[in-house]
This record gives C-alpha cells, structure tokens and sequence, in this order.
C-alpha cells in the first residue's frame, strides 16, 4: 500500500553508510596523518610552553600565598618558597609552619616597591624574569608579539 503509515526497514547497505565506512576507514586516518605531520611539532611546542606557563602560575600563586600567610615583602616569599622547593623536610611541622625571614619585607622588597610602585608590580616582574630566562617560554612570546605588530 501506497499510502500506509508504517516505518519501512532502513536499508542494510546503502550510499550513506558507504560514505560514512570510507570516511571512517579512509579519510579520517589520512587526514590525521596530515594533520601531525603539518603541525605535530607545533603543537608539541605549544603544549611544553603550557606545562612551563601552568608551573609558572602555579609557582606565582605559591609565592602570593607565602606572602599573605607571613606577611613578607614578595621576594622574601619567593625565596621561602624556593627553599621550601629544595628542602621540604625542613617545613613537616605543619602546612602553616614557615621558617625564614618571619613578617619584615627585606630592603631589596622595599626599594623596589620605592622604583616601581605597589607589591602587584614586584609579582609582575617576578613573571616577567622566570618568562624571560626561558628560550622557549621566551621564543613563543617574542613570536606572539610580532604576530601581533
């Protein structure tokens, strides 16, 4: 019947699931082939520069948090943490037990807020120089900037 309301069975083989098993089995293979061939050491890059940007933030992070915690001056933290880094079995008394410099910013944290004004720049710069001393990190932002003029 010409006119009847009943769903007919999708046929087994037809144009569309060819179609789809060729760009299951053909294309997709070759276009991820291209695709890493073209830009797999590119995005290797740009995944190293990410793990080395997430260490950076995370050592930023650690650094404001010292500060909050002992009252220090930004390079005093920076310098705790870094000790706390190399040498952990000195800090086991407790997650809040810092040992160091205690509440007074250093003179170098004070003269350089004088410079450069509040504590916000001294953590700025702190980025700036980890960045910088790193030819890769260094690399990707010397090349975001020019992409950018």
């Amino acid at each position: 019947m010409a006119g009847s309301n009943q769903p007919q069975a999708p046929p087994s083989e037809g144009p569309a699931r060819s179609l789809a098993g060729r760009h299951e089995k053909i294309d997709q293979p070759t276009f991820l082939r291209w695709y890493n061939s073209t830009f797999g050491t590119h995005l290797s890059e740009v995944r190293e520069a990410e793990e080395k940007l997430k260490k950076v933030i995370d050592l930023i992070e650690e650094v404001e948090v010292t500060r909050r915690k002992t009252g220090c001056g930004y390079h005093a933290a920076y310098e705790l943490v870094m000790d706390r880094r190399k040498h952990p079995e000195k800090y086991l008394q407790g997650e809040h037990s810092y040992s160091g410099s205690g509440n007074k910013s250093t003179k170098e944290d004070e003269e350089f807020e004088e410079e450069y004004g509040p504590m916000d720049a001294e953590l700025f710069q702190a980025f700036i120089d980890y960045v910088m001393a790193d030819p890769s990190l260094r690399r990707h932002i010397q090349d975001d900037h020019k992409m950018k003029a």
